[in-house]
């Protein structure tokens, strides 16, 4: 069987996880965001660079 000390780190590491989970869950999603807004940009001035060249 299990030592109670196994059991406790083990509970102790998963609840560590979950709060540095939710911690940095919001700055995760406002970095994908720029990141998605950037490329997105990008693709948007490249398409009218071509659209330019070609008129």
């Amino acid at each position: 069987m299990m030592d109670n000390k196994v059991i406790l780190t083990f509970v102790a590491c998963i609840a560590i996880i979950i709060i540095f989970g939710k911690y940095f869950a919001f700055p995760i999603k406002k970095i994908a965001k720029l990141i998605g807004n950037s490329v997105l940009g990008a693709l948007i001035i490249f398409i009218i660079n071509l659209v330019r060249n070609f008129i």
